[in-house]
């Protein structure tokens, strides 16, 4: 988004009609940063990718809905996005990076889609409000620090093929009392 977005998209050379811009593609590294009262952003399904700290910073922003196109969930992408309270995701995102939600502290629902193959560190740390999290079978690792500080975080669903289990990835998760290792078959 900027002035080069706007100005290929607003009049036809040849006939001199406004057209409307093309449609948006991606939104870039810290696109967004520390806009304190961005509340409501709509992400048009023709998005296919999100920057680093696209998002970051902003502390009014309160529901997400990332579109099909979308496959990775850059690190810091939603970090610090304290209102924050809900993220739909499409199946199609495979990956989240390091702290993508970090200091999202009002997040209480993450639903990780199957075919997630990886998650990066501190992805959830300091989701305070997180209540509980199913981990897909095809995440082989919980790094470090994943979920550290969820003070909420009470259930937690792992399958049971996933191989490590980092250095305080559930760190400080007083509330948690249910730890269940799936055998189940998807």
């Amino acid at each position: 988004l900027g002035l080069v977005f706007f100005s290929e998209g607003c009049k036809d050379s040849k006939t001199g009609k406004t057209s409307s811009p093309p449609p948006l593609k991606s939104i870039g590294e810290g696109a967004f940063l520390n806009c304190r009262s961005l509340a409501f952003f709509k992400i048009p399904s023709s998005l296919n990718y999100l920057g680093p700290r696209a998002f970051e910073g902003c502390k009014t922003l309160q529901t997400l809905h990332v579109p099909e196109g979308v496959t990775v969930i850059e690190a810091k992408t939603f970090k610090g996005c304290s209102s924050l309270q809900m993220v739909k995701m499409k199946l199609t995102v495979t990956e989240f990076r390091s702290s993508s939600f970090e200091g999202c502290c009002k997040l209480a629902e993450a639903k990780i889609p199957e075919g997630i193959r990886s998650i990066g560190p501190r992805a959830f740390f300091g989701c305070e409000s997180l209540g509980a999290i199913h981990i897909p079978s095809t995440v082989r690792e919980v790094p470090d620090e994943t979920f550290m500080n969820c003070t909420a975080l009470k259930d937690v669903e792992i399958p049971d093929n996933l191989q490590r289990i980092g250095h305080k990835a559930f760190a400080n998760c007083p509330d948690l009392n249910v730890i269940d290792l799936t055998n189940k078959a998807t």
